[in-house]
């Protein structure tokens, strides 16, 4: 399909964006790249057609699920950068193949490494207060799951959502959104997985920018983290090796 749809002329007739909701609701970082790559091609703004006639195609009710998926571990302020999440995981790897790896940064390292393990995600509206928290320490009709080292959860990301939808009362509206900080930091165990998700993570900013109705979206992420532009910057200048799928 992506390939039909990079070649295709008049990419704006086409009405199954619908379905990419489920495919981006996957715990499967490989089906995700696939879907994001495929509404990329969709989306993809042509240079020679900017001041033609042609339309900028829209993902209408899926610009949420982007918008969730295009935040990553949070901003610099509330969790962890891009630039730093995508150093991390590529300097494990590269020790991972020296047998005396480096420890000069451990403290730094163990600290991302407990920030992109931690779930944390809030809920507002009226609810009784978890068991977790005090009434002093949140205020009234904020719920907050706050859970370092989820990577240890024996419990699937699917099995972890249900059990937090039923004990928080989360509403149908806002799991996407906690579905994909499950998966977020469910996936900073491993390198290698959160490197697909550092993938998905830029794949889903792409495809925002270029969604012709993606304005709010827009918005909003950079009123969230208005350092990101300076990440992605940071990310191109770096002289650390880094690969070439980021």
């Amino acid at each position: 399909m992506q390939i039909i749809l990079e070649n295709c002329p008049n990419k704006s007739t086409f009405d199954g964006i619908e379905h990419f909701k489920l495919l981006l609701a996957s715990t499967d970082p490989e089906i995700l790249i696939a879907a994001l790559e495929t509404l990329s091609a969709l989306v993809k703004i042509n240079p020679s057609k900017l001041h033609g006639s042609s339309k900028m195609v829209g993902c209408g009710s899926v610009n949420s699920s982007l918008l969730s998926l295009a935040q990553g571990w949070g901003s610099k302020e509330e969790g962890l950068g891009l630039y730093s999440c995508v150093m991390a995981n590529e300097k494990a790897q590269n020790e991972a193949l020296s047998l005396f790896p480096s420890d000069v940064e451990i403290g730094s390292d163990q600290s991302n490494y407990r920030i992109g393990t931690t779930l944390y995600f809030e809920v507002h509206g009226p609810s009784a207060q978890s068991e977790e928290h005090s009434a002093d320490t949140i205020p009234p009709g904020l719920r907050v799951i706050h859970i370092p080292d989820l990577h240890l959860c024996k419990e699937d990301d699917l099995s972890l959502l249900k059990q937090f939808t039923e004990q928080y009362n989360i509403p149908s509206e806002l799991r996407f959104s906690l579905l994909s900080r499950i998966r977020y930091a469910h996936a900073f165990r491993s390198p290698r997985i959160c490197r697909l998700y550092s993938r998905i993570c830029l794949l889903s900013f792409i495809v925002l920018v270029q969604s012709g109705d993606a304005h709010d979206e827009l918005v909003s992420f950079f009123a969230n983290e208005p350092e990101y532009t300076n990440e992605l910057i940071r990310i191109v200048r770096s002289e650390e090796t880094i690969s070439g799928s980021i």
